[in-house]
C-alpha cells in the first residue's frame, strides 16, 4: 500500500504534539551514565543501551546530541545512535569494553497506534524509565515507554468547502495518555487543550531512519515549522482526566487522560491526481487554503 494523506496527517500531528510537549513543559532532562552491552539480532549489531529511551533530537536549549567520548558516527566501530530505543549501535565485532554516554531524554513519549483502547489500557505491558534509583540494566528495545501518549485515528469524513470540488478532509483523533501522577496529567492536558485553533506542518517523511538515527544531522523542527508550505489545522481539542480506578491492568499506579483532537485540511477528493505522491513530495494543503476560510482565529507558529 502506498503512503496516503492520512498517514502524513497522523505522523505530523504526533510530531507536533511531541515538540510542543518538549518546549511548553520543558519535559526533558540530560543524563551521563553507564551504558549496558547486548546483541541485537534484528540488525546483527552490538548495542550499548541506556536505562532511558526516547532520546531528544530537536534543537532546543539544553538538549545535547547523544555522545560517547572518543566515538562518533562511522568512526571506531560506531554505526549510529538510536534515538527511539535509547542506545548506540556498533559493528558486530566491536570489543566488549565498558562505555559511558551522555544524552537528553524526553520525559513523555508519543506513539502512533492502531490497537483498541481496551488493549492499550488493560492488556499491554509498558517499560518505565528509572526515577528514584540507578538502573542496573538497559531499557528493553522495541517497547513502549511510559509516561506516554498514544495517538489513534478513529473517524474521518469529507465536508464541502467551496465550489470546484474542494472539501475539508476531517480526521478525529483520540489521545490515550498514560502518566505517573496528576502533575504529569495536568501538564499533558494543557498541551493538548491549548493546541486548539493552531496549525502544524505536514511532514514529507520521518526524521529518523530504520536504525532510529537522524536522516539529516542538521534537522531543525522549529525552523521547519516556519518555512514549510503545507499545514494541517487543529479545529478542536479537548482533554479529560479519567478516574484512577479505571486503569486496572498490568500497569498499576498510572493516571489516565483522554484527549480528542480534530484536524482539517483542504483537498480535492474527487480528483485522483490531486493528492501528490507523499513518498517524494509534501502534502497538498497550502497554508493559504486555511487563511482563506471564514475562521478568523489566531494562528501562531511560535
Amino acid at each position: 500500500m502506498k503512503k496516503v494523506i492520512d498517514h502524513s496527517i497522523q505522523s505530523s500531528l504526533l510530531r507536533y504534539l511531541q515538540y510542543r510537549t518538549l518546549v511548553d513543559l520543558e519535559a526533558y532532562h540530560t543524563v551521563t551514565g553507564e551504558l549496558f552491552r547486548y546483541e541485537d539480532p534484528r540488525y546483527d549489531l552490538i548495542a550499548y543501551g541506556a536505562p532511558e529511551g526516547g532520546w531528544v533530537y530537536d534543537k532546543i536549549s539544553g538538549v545535547i546530541p547523544p555522545s560517547i567520548p572518543g566515538y562518533s558516527r562511522g568512526v571506531s566501530g560506531m554505526v549510529c545512535p538510536d534515538f527511539i530505543n535509547g542506545r548506540f549501535l556498533f559493528s558486530g565485532d566491536f570489543p566488549n569494553i565498558p562505555l559511558t554516554g551522555s544524552y537528553t531524554v524526553s520525559e513523555v513519549n508519543y506513539y502512533n497506534s492502531s490497537d483498541s483502547m481496551a488493549k492499550i489500557l488493560f492488556e499491554d505491558k509498558y517499560q518505565q524509565s528509572p526515577v528514584l534509583k540507578p538502573a542496573a540494566s538497559y531499557l528493553e528495545p522495541y517497547s513502549f515507554i511510559t509516561p506516554c501518549v498514544f495517538v489513534k485515528a478513529f473517524e474521518t469524513n469529507n465536508e464541502p468547502y467551496c465550489l470546484g470540488g474542494e472539501d475539508w478532509t476531517i480526521v478525529q483523533y483520540k489521545l490515550i495518555c498514560l502518566m505517573p501522577n496528576e502533575s504529569y496529567l495536568a501538564g499533558i492536558g494543557k498541551v493538548i487543550r491549548d493546541c486548539r485553533q493552531e496549525i502544524f506542518p505536514l511532514l514529507k517523511n520521518f526524521a529518523l531512519n530504520q536504525y532510529g538515527d537522524l536522516k539529516t544531522i542538521n534537522w531543525d523542527y522549529e525552523h521547519f515549522m516556519k518555512v514549510n508550505d503545507y499545514y494541517g489545522f487543529i479545529s478542536d481539542a479537548t482533554f479529560k482526566p479519567e478516574e484512577p480506578d479505571v486503569f486496572i491492568s498490568q500497569n498499576p499506579n498510572m493516571f489516565i487522560g483522554i484527549g480528542n483532537i480534530e484536524v482539517r485540511i483542504v483537498r480535492r477528493p474527487g480528483d485522483p491526481n490531486s493528492d501528490v505522491d507523499l513518498s517524494t513530495s509534501y502534502a497538498l494543503t497550502d497554508i493559504s487554503d486555511i487563511f482563506d476560510t471564514d475562521i478568523q482565529d489566531e494562528f501562531t507558529l511560535d
